[in-house]
């Protein structure tokens, strides 16, 4: 993600646009320094501008959902990926790896609006170069201001979708009930 936001920022100077800011959540601090060795390793831009967090609580977390402009979860694969449901709940465009449960549900439940935010990325580093390609252009197409209010609108659409949809308040029963060793 490092490399991909690099290149994002590359474009946006170039373009004279204002710079996107990376925040990461759920960093715990005695991990920093060793997360800004990592991210560092790979960025490839002065301008990219990164914050990292530790875990939050619901509140922050909607806090950070509320002042964010996109939503990303770049990991190569995800059981499921509940932060994504959370920024979809929030109503804020999401972009997630095809390799995640939260990849299926969006296709199962949203099946026409999943291929604009499913990203098909590998499994593995062995196409990087066109992995961060790949990243870089579906975060410029999601980031460029024309495009903007009708992803918003599109993510308000899928936030009372999901509001709707019978098997989130079934799970959560059932998730409940397992809870209580029923």
């Amino acid at each position: 993600m490092a490399e991909a936001l690099s290149k994002v920022c590359e474009f946006y100077t170039a373009v004279s646009m204002p710079l996107p800011k990376w925040d990461i959540r759920g960093i715990p601090e005695d991990k920093h320094v060793e997360s800004r060795n990592f991210i560092d390793k790979y960025k490839r831009s002065k301008y990219l501008q990164y914050v990292l967090h530790p875990y939050g609580t619901q509140k922050e977390i909607m806090e950070d959902l509320k002042q964010s402009h996109l939503f990303i979860m770049p990991s190569r694969s995800e059981p499921f990926g509940m932060v994504g449901m959370e920024a979809i709940a929030a109503g804020l465009p999401v972009l997630v790896t095809r390799h995640s449960g939260l990849a299926d549900f969006i296709e199962d439940q949203f099946n026409i609006d999943a291929e604009r935010m499913v990203v098909d990325v590998g499994l593995n580093d062995y196409a990087r170069e066109n992995d961060v390609d790949i990243w870089r252009k579906r975060i410029i197409d999601s980031l460029i201001s024309k495009n903007m209010e009708n992803k918003f609108s599109k993510a308000a659409e899928m936030k009372e979708r999901l509001q709707s949809l019978s098997a989130i308040p079934d799970t959560h029963k059932e998730f409940q009930k397992l809870l209580q060793g029923n």
